[in-house]
Parts: C-alpha cells; sequence; structure tokens
C-alpha cells in the first residue's frame, strides 16, 4: 500500500525519543538509529496498530504490557523520471503521543532529511506493507463470488 505524505519539521524531539527508546530500538531493529526522526504527514489516518510488526513495549508489575509506540517496516520510494529507488526504514507512532493518526515519524540508520535530500514540504510517497488476515482485528474485504 503506498501513502503520499508532507516532510515536515514537527514538535523537535525526535532526538529525545529516540535517546529514551535507544537501547530498545538497536534490540529491535537490529542497527543504531540516527538520534532524529522525520516527520511525514500522511494524505489519510493509518492503522499502526494494524500494520506494526513490532512495538516498544513494558512489562509493568502487574504482569501487564503498557505499549509506547508502534513500529511498521516501510519504504520511502523516491521518483527520478521513469526510475524508482527505494530507502528503508520504520514509521513510528507513539501509541499515546502527541501527533493524530495521520503522522508517522521515521526512524532510520540516517539522517532522512539529509541523506535524501529532502526539505519541509517535499512530498514523498510511503509503501506500507499491506495487513495480513492472521492480525488480530483484520477483517478482509469481501471478494465478489464467480
Amino acid at each position: 500500500m503506498r501513502v503520499k505524505g508532507v516532510v515536515f519539521s514537527g514538535a523537535q524531539r525526535g532526538s529525545g525519543l529516540i535517546s529514551v527508546h535507544f537501547f530498545r530500538l538497536v534490540n529491535l531493529l537490529g542497527y543504531e538509529p540516527f538520534k532524529g526522526t522525520m516527520d511525514v504527514k500522511l494524505e489519510r489516518k493509518i492503522d499502526m496498530k494494524l500494520l506494526a510488526t513490532k512495538r516498544i513495549e513494558n512489562v509493568l508489575q502487574d504482569g501487564s504490557k503498557m505499549i509506547n509506540a508502534y513500529l511498521v517496516p516501510v519504504s520511502i520510494v523516491m521518483k527520478s523520471g521513469s526510475k524508482e529507488e527505494k530507502y528503508r526504514c520504520w514509521a513510528m507512532q507513539e501509541a499515546h503521543g502527541i501527533y493524530a493518526d495521520d503522522i508517522v515519524e521515521l526512524v532510520a540508520k540516517d539522517g532522512l532529511k539529509d541523506k535524501l535530500k529532502l526539505g519541509d514540504g517535499d512530498m514523498i510517497e510511503l509503501e506500507f506493507p499491506d495487513a495480513v488476515e492472521k492480525k488480530k482485528g483484520f477483517i478482509p474485504k469481501r471478494t465478489k463470488s464467480r
């Protein structure tokens, strides 16, 4: 599923957000992320809970889990003429964050704005994985009978 979005400078808290979750992110992603995020306002809301393949969570004293953030593997699709290049990274959305469901923070090995020469107001396209039926809560669309 591809979704267009606009790059913007958000609340300027990406560095702190990555620092707070740094060691968990290294464990989950398998690499040290750049200490900052790139914020993208999507053209529509995305159900990150449904698509998430990884979560940042804490186990509380009573044994219950508190989810801090959802992570979804995405590709930034860069188009140049008829060619497409993809840069793989992670879309992150806090479970109880300051942003609405149409905003994601991208986490990657590199500073994405510098690496991809992007700035505020640039339109990008993100490729999200399609939801799979085995995910809890997913209701497949009905197909027409033959």
